[in-house]
């Protein structure tokens, strides 16, 4: 008996190590994926600058941030949702997955389409309001088919996700980056690039990662999506996704205020040099940032499937591996004012020390966020919502009020406090959720 205890006790440490061992595998994995793909774009993005001038990058710019936007509002926190329930549901009954995945599938593609389509059907009218310039029309119809297909490819990215199947979803999105360049590339050479067949090329390289994404999930037997619906249970899936997606549509709602007031608001508190300032100092954060993205995309499945008892383990197993990417992250402080004065000139120095206390916010996020993915496995959708809800309100009052007395320095202190607002909520509610804890329906109607 004591034999066994000690094989079964052996058993079970070489699974926790193996576990370990393949968040820190996919993590590599996904940040080295997003890693290429920054630089793919750096090509892409100096070709669409050379091509189009600074007024055609702008309108392109512009138009970027509508579809962004727009993609936002019509994912309707759809796939968070379906990577935290198709993980859950994975774990509980694999067999019944496929049902899961078809409903997200449909739900995602038909919502955007409820978006997209009216939309279409009005462009002339909210291009002359939007865009009041040349073509205005054919770029917002262009934008606006780019948000469905992009609601078409983020659900299938939602499935690997869910799958852990990270190597089909980095060589998915590297396709498409490299389709991007390679596609502005060939038109640049003929001098036929121009804002419209830049968004085409948006368009064309999101269907090309979109159908290598479907073609991974169709060669899974695991994840059939396309034969045997059965209408009751995707029905139901359907409920089950949507009541646990609306306060993460509304938290995305807000991410995107959080991420754009301090910008918006900057610009009537201060002069537009230090704008800039700023800007290029939260753009080089934002780069940094992606170690996090990295980490978020493996530990969501991850989180999302753990029961009560495991909670603990997971915390603590993910203190070490984030105080340890902080370490790193930290240590390219030292070079940000050399790397700034190379690539964009002695001008733009100031904007060193801004990034150097932006990295405070990185790593503050970076050490919180397997903490925070818990309200996936306690099911506290809300609790994201009302805590981007704080981040925004916070944000708000402290740059009004700090910026006038700390100037730049002012507006780095009140994007941290709006961290440390949102956490309060995250942490309030997990304390309030341990005390009962919610599962996902097991029962699944045929």
């Amino acid at each position: 008996m004591i034999q066994l205890s000690k094989s079964v006790l052996q058993t079970r440490l070489r699974l926790d190590v193996l576990a370990r061992d393949r968040i820190n595998r996919d993590t590599l994995l996904i940040l080295a994926g997003n890693v290429a793909r920054q630089f793919v774009g750096l090509g892409s993005s100096i070709l669409l600058a050379r091509g189009l001038g600074p007024a055609g990058l702008g309108w392109f710019n512009v138009l970027g941030a509508i579809g962004n936007v727009g993609s936002t509002a019509a994912d309707f926190g759809l796939v968070n949702a379906g990577v935290s329930r198709g993980a859950q549901v994975l774990r509980m009954d694999a067999a019944r997955a496929p049902v899961t995945m078809r409903a997200l599938l449909i739900l995602k593609v038909a919502l955007a389409g409820l978006i997209v389509i009216p939309a279409l059907i009005f462009s002339d009218a909210l291009a002359r309001i939007i865009l009041p310039t040349a073509y205005q029309t054919l770029w917002l119809q262009l934008v606006l088919v780019g948000i469905l297909v992009r609601a078409f490819g983020g659900a299938l990215s939602a499935i690997l996700q869910a799958a852990r199947a990270f190597k089909p979803l980095v060589v998915s999105q590297l396709a498409s980056s490299f389709a991007t360049l390679l596609l502005i590339a060939a038109l640049y050479f003929v001098a036929r690039l121009d804002v419209a067949t830049a968004l085409g090329i948006g368009i064309a390289a999101g269907v090309i990662g979109a159908l290598l994404s479907l073609y991974w999930i169709a060669q899974s037997p695991r994840l059939p999506v396309i034969s045997g619906m059965g209408v009751g249970g995707i029905l139901h899936e359907m409920r089950v996704l949507l009541g646990f997606s609306k306060w993460l549509w509304v938290s995305a709602i807000f991410s995107i205020l959080a991420v754009q007031i301090d910008i918006i608001l900057l610009n009537q508190l201060v002069a537009p040099t230090l704008v800039g300032f700023y800007s290029l100092a939260l753009n080089l954060a934002f780069a940094a940032d992606i170690v996090q993205q990295s980490l978020f995309a493996v530990l969501l499945p991850t989180a999302s499937s753990l029961h009560r008892g495991e909670y603990g383990k997971y915390i603590r197993d993910n203190l070490s591996r984030t105080v340890t990417l902080s370490l790193g992250l930290l240590a390219l402080v030292p070079f940000a004012q050399p790397t700034i004065a190379l690539l964009y000139g002695e001008d733009f120095l100031p904007a060193a020390d801004i990034f150097a206390m932006m990295m405070g916010v990185v790593v503050f996020d970076l050490l919180t966020m397997p903490l925070i993915l818990l309200v996936f496995p306690l099911q506290q959708p809300r609790a994201l919502a009302v805590s981007d809800i704080a981040r925004v309100a916070t944000l708000f009052i402290g740059l009004w009020s700090l910026v006038p007395i700390g100037g730049l320095p002012g507006a780095v202190i009140a994007k941290f406090f709006s961290r440390v607002a949102g956490l309060g909520v995250v942490l309030f509610a997990l304390r309030q959720a341990t005390k009962i804890v919610p599962t996902w329906p097991r029962q699944f109607p045929m």
